[in-house]
């Protein structure tokens, strides 16, 4: 479908659905964030986060980059909480004791983030674009310490269309398409081959629970204590390295490749605490 086309159909759908989002937004942002201790059934997400936070030797520091309706941050157990997002889909004006939230991007809040300020636990959920999601990476291994550990969603996509990098174009394939789910996991899966080949000093798995609806996520942390500086200089390289790489290439015939490290949620837990706790 040429250029000319695909800008008119995004034109016409971006019309109608504008007033539907605005509105659906503007109600969403009237929710409050609850306590930790809510009565909600714990989402996945927050599962593995908090079994994280349980078994880890320091966790009172936990940073959630892309919070949107707040589902995930409100149900961390963890001391002191911290979200961004520019476009919150809750009431920042009322936030539970010792939840600290910043309506900015994720650069930005960076930036501006006092060097000495530290994360223990990070969960990394905004754009579904992978080039943001490794700057967002090396930014929170500049707030890190040693034994930190960094959860990274949207790494397996569903499906070819999932993972096309642009929203509105995915949403109008998958719509095309006869599917109506509306999930859609961007590039973030080329965050992992970031990792795999420019980051030997960081272990990884990929975490799932094998069901049919379920999420596949990264868990990230910190393998060779020595390194303690790192910089986002890799960037330029590995995007003129990926630039060409589809999900066809990576996904053969629907598959997780063996370099994602699948296994088993509880297993992967497990990796990642004793690979944060390793003295190397």
């Amino acid at each position: 479908m040429s250029v000319g086309i695909w800008a008119l159909i995004r034109a016409k759908l971006s019309a109608f659905v504008a007033p539907l989002i605005s509105r659906t937004q503007s109600t969403a942002r009237v929710r409050v964030l609850a306590k930790p201790s809510n009565k909600l059934p714990v989402g996945m997400s927050a599962r593995r986060l908090n079994a994280l936070a349980s078994e880890m030797r320091v966790c009172e520091n936990y940073l959630e980059v892309g919070v949107a309706q707040g589902l995930t941050l409100e149900q961390i157990k963890v001391l002191h909480r911290w979200g961004v997002d520019p476009t919150p889909q809750f009431n920042t004006d009322k936030l539970p004791k010792g939840l600290k939230f910043y309506s900015q991007d994720s650069d930005s809040f960076f930036n501006e983030l006092q060097a000495s300020q530290k994360f223990n636990l990070v969960f990394l959920d905004g754009l579904h674009q992978w080039q943001q999601t490794y700057r967002d990476l090396i930014n929170v291994l500049r707030h890190s310490d040693k034994e930190t550990i960094i959860v990274i969603d949207d790494v397996v996509p569903d499906d070819e269309l999932a993972a096309f990098p642009d929203w509105d174009q995915a949403l109008l394939m998958k719509d095309a398409a006869g599917i109506t789910d509306g999930r859609w996991q961007g590039d973030v899966f080329k965050v992992i081959l970031a990792i795999a080949q420019g980051h030997p000093e960081l272990g990884f798995c990929t975490v799932t629970t094998h069901k049919p609806d379920d999420n596949p996520q990264a868990i990230v942390w910190i393998k060779d204590k020595s390194v303690t500086t790192f910089t986002s200089e890799l960037l330029p390289q590995l995007e003129k390295q990926f630039a060409d790489v589809t999900y066809s290439d990576v996904f053969v015939d629907g598959s997780v490749p063996e370099i994602f490290g699948l296994v088993d949620e509880r297993r992967g837990i497990s990796i990642a605490i004793e690979g944060s706790h390793s003295r190397l």
